[in-house]
This record gives structure tokens, C-alpha cells and sequence, in this order.
């Protein structure tokens, strides 16, 4: 409950039953005060308001202490276990890197995590997103798309590529697009699901080779939107998913090496016939294949306000040196004792490490009384967890900051700014809008519901409720962008019936990216079978639904002990199609 209604219901308290108590208690209470203006005990006095305002203040906020279920206890849990959990997770956007004619002239690749790109918010302060997975850029482009649709109910797409460098052709093993637009969500579908032939062709060579089924990006722990150490990687795919889908609208083909038996053409293409396509309302275009695409996230490096520790004080809130920041999580601190010049290195009270002369940091979030927002607070403690001793004392804390909810401000198309890690030899800009920022969750009782997540198993998650009730956890709050968080709850909401069986399943020995196994000699393996029954109607497209049982089989994935695989199934109850992925091989420990 927000503090305000603590306030009201202790000030509604003070002036509606003081009196009365002040009449049945005379000699108690005889000044309390009265309601009747005709009573000598009735007053107006602006003082006396005053103190009643300020008792109602400090017994509002011991009543809220009162009720917070000890979230000291969870949140020392949760910071060991799973610290992302206790941490914002900022907006994302897709970023779309376009080469410079004679500045790249072979494959050039733009590393992860270290590259920010700038964009003006509205009141000129900088903006700054972080690339999350490496972009191989290419002097390739996607000259145009040929469709073509079969008699048999199937379509053949062409993706005609050319090379517009003058020089030889560069060596290419692996393609990646961005499936943009609107039918995105159907696209992915299709090369998911219907795809029954991809090959290499060129532009003036008679032959065509055969290349694997391109791996779907975006579900493994390392594409992750903020790289994370949490054991349960389902709770990161719920909450990228609710917040930010387009994250996981990427293909990706391998097996290109083939172009060097075509003779390197300076023109080729990707052919790719597709089966029983259902009718679609959109035309196919370059714009919904995107080349040199990525996730992006709103967060940086900055440098904490100096806190000067006089050991007087428990704790100590910690403030981004630019105010308008809102903290993401502390990477390292440093403090300087009055007198020297060498610093000494702090480390964070969950680590593992227990020198005898190092101090520890124990960083907490909590919900600020008035404005409600997010606070940082710092306590610093010895290795025996006692409060540090007086001691004059600066210290800094290195950041990863984010701008907050200003972030959603900027629109499609205006990160464009270049900083001192961008690259000089390709222009960029956003091509979907901003996803929204979701603050850190200050409930205790939520909290505890997030920790029960960590030892989940589809046999756990055996009806409709505790499925639905887990999956709601990682919605975005209504207020962070409301027609995207209804639009989740309608997609959870969806699901109408669960049934989960033990199955055996026959598995090869080879695992793709994605954690699937896709050759190799097969084995039996002792497993679990989920279906889901959805509605259909509550979603955009049928390709909307089967992103959303995608991301469900990742999790029930997760959720799989080793040695065991999980299957989904899922059925459209409004079209009676069916969707059955391929089983996913569990990485949780057995005990």
C-alpha cells in the first residue's frame, strides 16, 4: 500500500475518533480536541493541524515498516540467488546498422555490450543505449524480396542480396535478419514452423545448394537483453518477452561458406519455399527483412555523488553524479580516507570473499515515501557484518546507470547521435519504438513469489491457475505502458486448459544454440509432455500466439531437470490449429 493512504487513514484517525476518545476519557485526554465549533474543546489552530499532519506522518510510516513482510530478509536472499531480480530493467529498442559505401570492405564485426549510441531527450540531456548482441556488418544489402504463391497453398520467397563493393566479395558464414513490420510475428511462424526448403543460389549460375533451417535468436543466456546470473534463465524470458517481444524476432542462417562453390557472386539470393501458408493480409518487402539488426538497451556507466561516511549514520543513499539517472546496480567502489591518496576497494557484502581488512557494501532498493520512485541506500559493514566505525571517509561507487521512463520519450528513428564508442564506418538508427522501463519491485510479498520461482518444475506448474498466476508476475505494470501490459494479460489469460503427463521422448546427441537437439544417434529420455489450450482470439495473428508458446517452451525448457526434456504442445481453440515444438533438453540441477 503507498504511503499516502498510511497518512490518511493515521490523520482520518486523529481528527475522527480524538474527540470522541477525548468525551469517554475526560480525564485522559481532556485536549484532544472536538467536532462540535460550539464545544470550548473545538479548534482551528493551524498549529495544531500542523502536529496532528506530523504525528499522522510518523505513525503512517511506522505502520508501513510494520506491514513491508522483511524484505531485509528476501532481499539478502535474492541478492545471492538472484541479484537481476532486484534491479530495473531498462527500455530496449531494435537498432539498424547501414554501412558506408567504401568504409567497409569486409566483414566488420561491432562487439556486444560495448557500444553506446546517442539520442537528445526533450529537455537536451543525453541519451544513451548499449548494442547487446555483436553486429557483423557486410557491403551487402537486400536489393528487393519476390514472393510467389504456389498452386499446392505454399509460397516461394527469393531474398535477392548484392555486394556493392567494387572489390572481391568477402568470405560469409552466417546471415542474420530482423523480422520487422507489420506480420513479423507471422514471418517468424512461417520460418519456424512451415519452412521446407532454404538454398544458396546465384544470380548467374544455374545451381543451388542446400543450407540448414535457419536457429531462431534471443532465447540462450548470452543474447540475454542484460547479461544475468540468475539460475532460472525463464524468469529473463518472461520478462523480456511482456516487455519487449521484437527482442526474439530474429533469424538466422548459416552454411553461407557455400557462395565459395558458386564462384562468390557478386549478386545471389536465399531461396526458401514454405508450406500450407495460411492467407495474409500484408505485402513482403525489403523493410520486413532488416540486415546488421540488434537489441539495444538504455544503460551506461556513470559515477556516483561522493558520500562522505563519518560512520554516524546506518546507511547512506547513493545518487548518479547526473541526478536526472536512475541506478541500475553498482559495479565496484572505491573510498579514500582523510589524509591519503591510494584508495581502498570496497566489495559487495553478497561476494564470496572474506579478507579480514576489506569493507564490505550491502546495497538496498526501496520505494522513496513521497515520490515513490526507487531509492538507492548503501550500508557498510566489516567482514563480521558490524557497522563501520567513525572514520572520515569518501567514497565513490561506479554505476550502471539508465534514464528512467525519459527513455520511452524518444521516438522511432531519433537514435542516431554518435558517441566516443560508435562506429565511425556505419550509420544507425532505432526501427521500433522504445519498450517500456520497469522499476525495481518494492513489494516484499512479490518478492518471496519471485523466489519460489528458482526451484520450479512442469510437474509445479500442473494447472491453469498456477500458471497463469506465475506468468503474471513478469508482466509489466500497468502503468509502465497499459496497452501493452493488457495486451499480455489478454495473452494470459488465453490459456484455458493444461494437461502434463510423463512422456519418453527420442533425442539425438547434438544440441543447437537454442538448447535443442537436432542430429546425432537418438537415445530415450524420460521426460514431461505439456499442452496448453489457447484462445486464439486474444491474440494479433496466429503468429502471435505461437511467439508467445516459443517463449513457453523455453521456460518449461528451463524448468527441466538434467537428464530429463520437456515437449509443448499447444492447440488455437478458435481455429483448432496445432503447434508442437521440438523437445527441450532440462539444465536445472536434480536437487
Amino acid at each position: 500500500m503507498n504511503f499516502n493512504r498510511y497518512f490518511e487513514e493515521e490523520l482520518t484517525f486523529l481528527k475522527n475518533l480524538g474527540p470522541e476518545f477525548g468525551r469517554r476519557w475526560p480525564e485522559l485526554a481532556p485536549f484532544l480536541g472536538s467536532d462540535d465549533p460550539n464545544d470550548p474543546a473545538f479548534s482551528r489552530d493551524p498549529d495544531v493541524d500542523r502536529l496532528f499532519e506530523g504525528f499522522a506522518f510518523l505513525t503512517g510510516r511506522i505502520r508501513q515498516k510494520l506491514d513491508d513482510e522483511f524484505p531485509e530478509l528476501i532481499d539478502t536472499l535474492l541478492s545471492v540467488l538472484a541479484p537481476d531480480l532486484l534491479r530495473p530493467q531498462p527500455s530496449a529498442t531494435i537498432i539498424e546498422f547501414e554501412p558506408m559505401q567504401g568504409r567497409v570492405r569486409g566483414a566488420t564485426e561491432i562487439p556486444a555490450r560495448e557500444v553506446e549510441l546517442g539520442a537528445k531527450l526533450g529537455n537536451g540531456a543525453e541519451c544513451r543505449f548499449q548494442t547487446c548482441w555483436p553486429v557483423e556488418v557486410l557491403p551487402l544489402s537486400l536489393q528487393d524480396v519476390a514472393s510467389k504463391v504456389l498452386t499446392d497453398g505454399g509460397l516461394e520467397l527469393r531474398l535477392n542480396l548484392v555486394w556493392y563493393d567494387k572489390a572481391s566479395p568477402p568470405d560469409l558464414d552466417r546471415l542474420r535478419f530482423h523480422l520487422s513490420g507489420k506480420g513479423a510475428a507471422d514471418l517468424y511462424l512461417w520460418f519456424c514452423e512451415h519452412l521446407v526448403r532454404c538454398a544458396l543460389t546465384g544470380a548467374e549460375v544455374d545451381r543451388s545448394i542446400r543450407l540448414p533451417k535457419p536457429t531462431p535468436l534471443g532465447f540462450v543466456p548470452g543474447e540475454a537483453l542484460v547479461l544475468q546470473t540468475a539460475p532460472f534463465d525463464g524468469a529473463r524470458l518472461l520478462q523480456e518477452y511482456f516487455a519487449f517481444k521484437a527482442k526474439f524476432l530474429f533469424v538466422e542462417f548459416s552454411g553461407l561458406k557455400a557462395l565459395q562453390k558458386l564462384g562468390r557472386p557478386k549478386e545471389f539470393a536465399l531461396y526458401l519455399r514454405f508450406r500450407d501458408i495460411p492467407a495474409h493480409q500484408f505485402d513482403l518487402s525489403p523493410a520486413n527483412f532488416r540486415l546488421f539488426c540488434c537489441p539495444a538497451v538504455n544503460m551506461f556507466p556513470a559515477d556516483s555523488d561522493p558520500i562522505a561516511v563519518t560512520g554516524e549514520r546506518y546507511e547512506y543513499p547513493v545518487q548518479a553524479a547526473d541526478s536526472d539517472l536512475s541506478i541500475h546496480s553498482i559495479q565496484s567502489g572505491q573510498g579514500w580516507l582523510a589524509g591519503t591518496r591510494e584508495p581502498r576497494d570496497y566489495e559487495p557484502f553478497v561476494s564470496l570473499s572474506r579478507k579480514p581488512d576489506t569493507t564490505y557494501y550491502d546495497i538496498k532498493f526501496r520505494r522513496h515515501i513521497v515520490t515513490e520512485e526507487p531509492q538507492a541506500f548503501v550500508s557498510f559493514v566489516t567482514p563480521r557484518q558490524k557497522e563501520l566505525v567513525a572514520s572520515r571517509e569518501t567514497v565513490v561507487f561506479s554505476l550502471l546507470c539508465t534514464n528512467g521512463s525519459a527513455a520511452q520519450t524518444v521516438k522511432e528513428g531519433q537514435i542516431h547521435d554518435q558517441t566516443s564508442t560508435s562506429p565511425e564506418y556505419a550509420r544507425f538508427r532505432n526501427i521500433s519504438p522504445i519498450s517500456p522501463y520497469v522499476p525495481v519491485p518494492t513489494s516484499a510479498e512479490r518478492r518471496w513469489q519471485l523466489l519460489s520461482h528458482m526451484v520450479l518444475s512442469p510437474t509445479a506448474l500442473n494447472d491453469v491457475d498456477r500458471l497463469a498466476s506465475m506468468l503474471r508476475m513478469y508482466n509489466i505494470p500497468i502503468t509502465a505502458d497499459p496497452p501493452v501490459a493488457r495486451a499480455n494479460i489478454r495473452r494470459i489469460e488465453s490459456i484455458s486448459a493444461m494437461r502434463v503427463a510423463p512422456a519418453d521422448f527420442m533425442m539425438t546427441s547434438e544440441l543447437d544454440p537454442g538448447g535443442f537437439r537436432v542430429g546425432g544417434y537418438g537415445v530415450s529420455v524420460r521426460g514431461t509432455s505439456v499442452e496448453l489450450d489457447m484462445d486464439g482470439e486474444q491474440f494479433a495473428s496466429e503468429g502471435d500466439l505461437f511467439l508467445f508458446g516459443s517463449v513457453l517452451n523455453h521456460v518449461f525448457g528451463y524448468c527441466a531437470t538434467l537428464n530429463s526434456a520437456t515437449r509443448l504442445t499447444v492447440k488455437n481453440t478458435a481455429t483448432g490449429t496445432v503447434h508442437r515444438w521440438t523437445p527441450h533438453v532440462g539444465s536445472q540441477p536434480a536437487l
